[in-house]
C-alpha cells in the first residue's frame, strides 16, 4: 500500500523528533546519576540545575517519547491492517498539536521555567505555558485516536462481517485506556495547575 506524502512526513516527524529529544533526556538521566552519586557537587552543570535536568529527563523520556511512539505505532498499525490512512485532518491536527506542545515544553524546560518534575509535583511551580504545552501533546494523541476510530468504522462498513485485526484491537484497547487515564491529567494541567 502506498501512503500519501503528508502521512509519511507525519510518521517520520513522530519518530525523529522524540528520538532527537531522547539525546537530551538521556543526557540528563546520566547527569542525575552523577549528581546523586556525589560525582558532581555543583548546583548546575552547563546551565542546567538538578530539578531542571530531572524534569527534562522525565518529561522527554516518559511523556514525550512514549506518547509520540504510541501514536506513530497506532498510525502504522491502522494503515497496515486496515489498508487505509486515517482522515488527513486527524493526523495533521494531531501532529501539529503534539509538535507544538512538545516544543513549548522543551523550550520552557531549557529556559528553567519548568522544574516541577514529570509528575507535575504541585508544590513546585512551572510556567502556565508548560502545562498548556503538555496538554496540547496529550490532546493531540486523542485527535489521532479519534481519527483511527473513524477509519475503523469506515473499514467495517466496507467489510461487513470482517473481523477486527488483533493489532487494531490492541491499539484501540491501549488508546482507550490512555484516553481515560489522561483525561484527569489534561484537567489537572489546564484547570488545577
Amino acid at each position: 500500500m502506498t501512503i500519501s506524502r503528508s502521512y509519511k512526513i507525519t510518521i517520520l516527524t513522530g519518530l525523529l523528533m522524540p528520538m532527537t529529544l531522547f539525546i537530551l533526556g538521556a543526557y540528563n538521566g546520566v547527569m542525575q546519576t552523577l549528581y546523586r552519586a556525589g560525582v558532581i557537587r555543583d548546583t548546575a552543570v552547563a546551565g542546567i540545575n538538578y530539578y531542571q535536568g530531572l524534569t527534562m529527563h522525565g518529561v522527554i523520556n516518559a511523556i514525550i517519547l512514549t506518547t509520540f511512539f504510541a501514536v506513530v505505532f497506532g498510525h502504522v498499525t491502522m494503515t497496515h491492517y486496515l489498508k487505509k490512512e486515517p482522515p488527513k485532518w486527524s493526523y495533521l491536527a494531531a501532529s501539529v498539536l503534539m509538535v507544538t506542545g512538545t516544543l513549548v515544553d522543551v523550550v520552557l524546560m531549557i529556559m528553567g521555567k519548568a522544574q516541577a518534575l514529570y509528575t507535575f509535583y504541585a508544590p513546585l511551580k512551572n510556567s502556565p505555558l508548560f502545562y498548556l504545552g503538555t496538554s496540547l501533546l496529550i490532546i493531540g494523541s486523542w485527535v489521532a485516536y479519534f481519527g483511527w476510530i473513524r477509519t475503523y468504522r469506515q473499514w467495517s462498513r466496507e467489510n461487513p462481517g470482517g473481523r477486527m485485526p488483533i493489532a487494531v484491537l490492541g491499539t484501540f484497547v491501549n488508546f482507550t485506556m490512555w484516553f481515560v487515564a489522561s483525561l484527569p491529567v489534561a484537567y489537572e494541567s489546564l484547570v488545577l495547575l
